[in-house]
């Protein structure tokens, strides 16, 4: 089973693997809930694109945006997309679970990543951690 969970702007201070790095509340009720069924996990990064969980990479402060007009800190989404088919293909990804936001999913689906997008009606950061976290539990059960 491979996870895919959006990048979040608070990050250690350090260079860390992934599955370390962010520190916001995706990643949070990932490492508490994470399955322990065999699985992959996967970081869609606005500067790495796919990294898995357990590679080394260091802080950085960019956003993805679908907005015409970039801010220094910002990045195109349609500036990953090759990147991030080429980085599926490498890590044979051919279907995930995914939790972001519906850029982050947009994102994935223009680039030919399969992924089923766990979510609840509403987009807000609340519903995407209650989404993983039901997702994670029900995976352990």
């Amino acid at each position: 089973m491979d996870i895919i969970l959006q990048c979040g702007k608070s990050k250690l201070k350090n260079k860390a693997r992934v599955d370390l790095m962010y520190t916001t509340g995706l990643w949070n009720i990932y490492r508490k809930y994470k399955p322990i069924k065999p699985h992959r996990v996967f970081v869609l990064s606005a500067l790495y694109g796919l990294k898995e969980g357990s590679e080394v990479i260091k802080p950085y402060n960019l956003q993805l945006t679908e907005k015409r007009k970039v801010k220094p800190y910002e990045i195109h989404f349609s500036k990953l997309l090759n990147r991030i088919n080429i980085q599926a293909s490498n890590y044979s990804i051919t279907k995930a679970y995914f939790v972001g936001s519906n850029l982050y999913y947009k994102t994935l689906k223009i680039a030919g990543v399969t992924t089923y997008h766990i979510r609840q009606n509403n987009n807000k950061h609340g519903y995407m951690y209650a989404a993983l976290k039901s997702f994670l539990e029900s995976n352990n059960a």
